[in-house]
């Protein structure tokens, strides 16, 4: 796979600040002003409006279905995480099982099943230089990826509804 057909994936509310999606836009600003190539995916409830404000091509996907949800999740390279607080976070969980590497903020709950390095890679939240580095590791390191979407996937399935029925 050709760096430019980087798919990086975004999944939340533009409009919820707590999600930190400016710490993400900031972060792949640099990544791009770098000469790195990348498409960004972001599914929203909303298209905020950033004309004029980024410099690289955000394709807005707006409250899909869950099989096209699902699909998205699957063709995606890169997933992008970036919340001030959590109690849990799906999507990172729902990224790992779709086999995508993870990139997350520490923002609690995430912190229980990525392991920093093992099966996820872990960035302060809005630390903008963690998350643009973090971010140009995996576009370049293919090995890596493939790593953390194997090891992420393997954690996810021990978060899959029957397992937890039967632990309960």
């Amino acid at each position: 796979k050709n760096n430019d057909d980087i798919n990086i994936l975004l999944v939340g509310n533009p409009q919820l600040r707590f999600k930190g999606f400016e710490t993400a836009l900031n972060a792949l600003q640099i990544v791009h002003e770098k000469g790195h190539k990348f498409n960004v995916k972001w599914i929203c409830q909303s298209i905020p409006n950033l004309e004029g404000i980024i410099k690289y091509p955000i394709n807005y996907i707006k409250m899909p279905s869950q099989e096209q949800l699902a699909k998205i999740y699957r063709s995606s390279d890169i997933f992008i995480f970036t919340s001030w607080y959590e109690g849990f976070g799906m999507p990172p969980l729902e990224a790992m099982a779709s086999g995508v590497p993870v990139i997350s903020t520490e923002c609690g709950g995430v912190e229980s099943f990525i392991k920093p390095g093992f099966n996820g890679l872990l960035i302060k939240p809005g630390d903008i230089e963690s998350l643009a580095h973090a971010t140009i590791e995996l576009i370049k390191n293919k090995r890596l990826r493939e790593l953390l979407a194997e090891r992420g996937r393997q954690t996810a399935l021990k978060f899959d509804a029957e397992v937890i029925a039967q632990k309960w």
